[in-house]
């Protein structure tokens, strides 16, 4: 079985090859909120931390030359 791909602008952005990213807040009803877009460079994930940020990797090609970024919190 193939993985379904993803529609909307994240299906332009991983089709064009564009390796910059966002951080969204998406609520319970949809609502989606832009939290961050500067500085994301191939974001390979997220995670919230205790102190209520938000950590990003980023620039995660080639691998061990990533980063962390905080957002927030």
């Amino acid at each position: 079985m193939r993985a379904k791909r993803p529609a909307g602008p994240e299906a332009l952005s991983a089709a064009s090859g564009d390796p910059t990213g966002a951080l969204h807040r998406i609520e319970a009803v949809g609502t989606r909120t832009l939290i961050a877009r500067d500085g994301l460079f191939t974001p390979t994930g997220v995670a919230a931390g205790p102190d209520g940020a938000s950590y990003v990797p980023g620039k995660g090609t080639p691998a061990g030359s990533g980063e962390v970024l905080r957002i927030g919190g």
